[in-house]
């Protein structure tokens, strides 16, 4: 509740709605539960395409997904389904995005949003995001660029996973640490970091 408050404070759009509730069953007290609209609940407000990184063991046989050069794994979640053409022109352009990046070509601000991708990963690393930028991290393309978003799946925040602030950096294995340690460095991101700070 209070990473998606502050997601909504510094400004990061479709962060999800939460509430608190308190769940009875039965007529039995059952705890204080967050409610939470899901992620894919309005996908027609995303009128571009929307892409969760992903690993091997969350895609189903039926989902499209692609990787990237590190082994980044996407799956596509809007639309529901692509020509493989345009999977094919999908991964193209994440892999120019993350080659953008990864060489420090400054071309990546052309293709990304840097806002929303500076705001994301001010709150993982605030935060200590188990997940940061591995699993159940959603990007979408609106006008042919890049943007993070929406937030989603923090329970292994908190120093719940992380015990410091070096880690989520670092973060494990195929988890896009090469794009966070890369944004970090460039003068424009961490400008656009310092203002959502």
């Amino acid at each position: 509740k209070l990473i998606f408050d502050m997601a909504r404070d510094i400004g990061l759009n479709y962060t999800p709605d939460s509430s608190w509730v308190d769940l009875y069953c039965n007529g039995q007290y059952q705890g204080l539960y967050l409610l939470t609209e899901s992620v894919t609940s309005n996908l027609d407000r995303f009128n571009g395409i929307l892409i969760e990184k992903s690993n091997k063991n969350q895609i189903d046989a039926d989902e499209i997904s692609f990787s990237t050069n590190l082994e980044y794994l996407f799956k596509l979640k809007k639309p529901e389904y692509i020509t493989q053409s345009q999977t094919n022109d999908l991964a193209d352009y994440i892999q120019e995005i993350e080659t953008f990046i990864t060489t420090g070509d400054s071309q990546y601000a052309e293709c990304v949003d840097i806002i929303s991708l500076a705001k994301q990963f001010f709150i993982d690393k605030i935060v200590l995001e188990g997940d940061a930028m591995s699993l159940s991290t959603f990007f979408y393309i609106k006008d042919e660029k890049l943007y993070a978003g929406p937030l989603w799946d923090y329970d292994r925040a908190m120093g719940e996973r992380f015990p410091d602030y070096e880690t989520p950096i670092e973060g494990p294995p195929k988890g896009m640490a090469e794009w966070y340690m890369a944004l970090f460095i460039d003068e424009v991101f961490f400008a656009a970091m310092e203002d959502a700070y």
